[in-house]
C-alpha cells in the first residue's frame, strides 16, 4: 500500500539522456507535431489579420446604420444659400427647426432648416408694412 514507484522503474516511459540520438520513429513524430503546431499558428495569424482588415473596411457595419464614431444627429454638411451682401443676424433652435435670421440690402428673411438632416425647409421674406416699420 505504501509503495512508491520511481520514474526509473516505470516500464512505459523511456528517458533520454542529453546527447543521446533519437530513433527515426520518434523523430518523425516530433517533426509531424512541430509541423501541425506551426500550421495552426500560421492559420490563427491569418484569421486575426483578415478580421482586422474586415473591421477596418467597415464590413461589420449594417447598411444604413449610423457609425458609432459619429455623434447622434450628425448629418454631414448642408448648404444654405445666402446672397452676397447678406449677413446672419441670429440663429435660433426650437420646435424641431433651426431659424436663421438673415439681413442685407433692403430685405430681411428667416431661413428654416431641419436640424436632423440639415435640409432647408423654406424661407420667410420679411417686408415692412409701412414706412414707420422700416425705420
Amino acid at each position: 500500500m505504501g509503495e512508491t514507484i520511481s520514474p526509473e522503474a516505470s516500464p512505459s516511459r523511456e528517458t533520454l539522456e542529453p546527447g543521446q540520438p533519437l530513433d527515426e520513429a520518434k523523430l518523425r513524430r516530433l517533426k509531424l507535431l512541430m509541423g501541425m503546431m506551426s500550421g495552426f499558428l500560421v492559420l490563427t495569424f491569418m484569421v486575426v489579420i483578415a478580421a482586422f482588415v474586415w473591421r477596418l473596411s467597415g464590413g461589420g457595419a449594417e447598411s444604413g446604420a449610423p457609425r458609432a464614431s459619429l455623434p447622434a444627429g450628425y448629418f454631414g454638411m448642408s448648404r444654405i444659400g445666402i446672397a452676397p451682401g447678406q449677413s446672419v443676424r441670429s440663429v435660433t433652435l426650437g420646435e424641431g427647426r433651426v431659424a436663421i435670421h438673415v439681413t442685407g440690402g433692403d430685405a430681411e428673411m428667416v431661413i428654416l432648416a431641419d436640424p436632423k438632416s440639415g435640409a432647408e425647409l423654406g424661407r420667410i421674406l420679411l417686408t415692412p408694412m409701412s414706412d414707420f416699420a422700416a425705420r
